[in-house]
């Protein structure tokens, strides 16, 4: 009864904190993150050394559009291709 309580104990605080951060991230546009703490920044460390780096953006805004999310060194980073797209989150008043 007590390793039960105890797993109980060491698994709220890793609930909590998981659904913590899916809440704060719902908010972000479509797009993946990536790997923990590495993000998509090895990927964009390869398609910049061969420089394919236009090929790999162009094929991120076909499959989630010109607004999406990528993670770059563990950070939430939000990338807008197109500059109207730009213009208007830059612009847009809270």
């Amino acid at each position: 009864m007590h390793v039960f309580f105890t797993l109980f104990l060491v698994l709220l605080p890793l609930i909590f904190l998981l659904v913590r951060k899916k809440r704060s991230l719902s908010k972000l546009p479509p797009g993946t993150l990536g790997l923990p703490f590495i993000g998509q920044s090895l990927t964009l460390l390869r398609v910049t050394r061969t420089n394919t780096g236009k090929k790999w953006l162009e094929g991120k805004v076909k499959k989630y559009g010109p607004i999406s999310k990528m993670s770059l060194f563990g950070k939430p980073a939000v990338f807008i291709y197109i500059w109207t797209s730009c213009k208007q989150v830059c612009l847009h008043k809270r």
